[in-house]
C-alpha cells in the first residue's frame, strides 16, 4: 500500500479473504500508511513468530482470534482474543502464535505529523 495523508480516509475491505491462516506461515498487509498511523493486520499459523524488536513508535496490538505467548522487556505473558496491549515507544517486543491468529497492529506517529 503507498502512503496517504493524514486527511485521507482509507477503507480496507475483504482483509480476511487476502490474509488467510495458512499452514505454517505468516502473512501480513499494511491497510494504513500515513505519517499519523500505521495500521497492520497478521495471521499466524501456530509455532509463527514475530522476532524481537524495538519500534520507536507507541503501539497497540488486538488479538482478534487465537493465543500469543508475548515477551514485551523481560516480561512474558500469553495473550488471547479480546485482549489488547499497549506497548510504549522503544519497548523491545516478540510474539509466538500458540494457536493459529490473527491480530491488528497500530502504530502511533505524533510527532511526525
Amino acid at each position: 500500500m503507498e502512503a496517504t495523508p493524514v486527511g485521507q480516509s482509507v477503507t480496507s475491505l475483504g482483509l480476511a479473504a487476502a490474509l488467510p491462516l495458512l499452514t505454517k506461515s505468516t502473512l501480513s498487509r499494511v491497510v494504513v500508511d500515513n505519517p499519523a498511523v500505521r495500521v497492520i493486520c497478521f495471521t499466524l499459523d501456530a509455532g509463527q513468530s514475530i522476532d524481537p524488536h524495538d519500534e520507536p513508535d507507541a503501539e497497540v496490538i488486538t488479538l482478534l482470534d487465537g493465543e500469543l505467548e508475548m515477551t514485551v522487556g523481560e516480561r512474558t505473558s500469553t495473550a488471547v482474543a479480546g485482549d489488547v496491549i499497549y506497548l510504549a515507544p522503544g519497548e523491545r517486543q516478540g510474539w509466538v502464535a500458540t494457536r493459529p491468529s490473527r491480530l491488528q497492529q497500530i502504530i502511533v506517529s505524533p510527532g511526525r505529523v
